[in-house]
């Protein structure tokens, strides 16, 4: 059994049948997006409201689009989780947020190695900084197959990365005996 630290992060799910390995890895909601996304909500509707009983109707599809975009960026990073799926034949990645689903599915033998790698947006001198302030920022994993680089685990802590990747590591290690 293995036990996953909670930093704020909440910690991913670990499921082993047979000979696979299926991490479940929920969206960070970090309480600078749940506040931003709360005042966007708040603000595109009050917007839409008030063009919608005077005599602005004719405009207010912009904050319907508002909230449409609001639909489309904040319900995946609020709600969405990350399914990671090892077994012996094919590696499945799948995302969720309500209804919908992505899924991607590549074969096992193709896998090489799996990494930590910088998240985007993460700039060299902002985690330099924060290496400085005793903050090591969060890494997401690299899954590296023999022809491209699939990036998933947004979600993870930085306690919690190195964990996962040392049981995927064992996972991947284990299949090439």
């Amino acid at each position: 059994m293995v036990s996953f630290s909670n930093s704020g992060f909440r910690p991913p799910e670990l499921q082993r049948n047979g000979q696979s390995l299926i991490f479940t890895i929920r969206a960070r909601r970090h309480p600078a997006i749940i506040v931003f996304a709360a005042i966007w909500f708040l603000a595109c509707t009050g917007i839409l409201i008030t063009m919608l009983t005077s005599r602005l109707a004719f405009v207010a599809f912009i904050p319907l689009l508002m909230l449409v975009v609001f639909a489309l960026i904040f319900v995946p990073m609020l709600l969405g989780r990350e399914i990671i799926e090892l077994n012996p034949s094919v590696v499945r990645f799948y995302f969720t947020a309500g209804p919908y689903k992505r899924e991607r599915e590549l074969p096992a033998a193709r896998l090489h190695q799996v990494r930590e790698m910088a998240r985007p947006g993460s700039s060299w001198h902002a985690a330099s900084y924060n290496r400085q302030q005793g903050h090591v920022p969060a890494p997401s994993l690299a899954f590296e197959f023999q022809d491209e680089v699939i990036r998933c685990g947004d979600g993870l802590s930085e306690e919690d990365a190195p964990e996962v990747l040392a049981l995927i590591q064992e996972w991947l290690a284990e299949r090439r005996r």
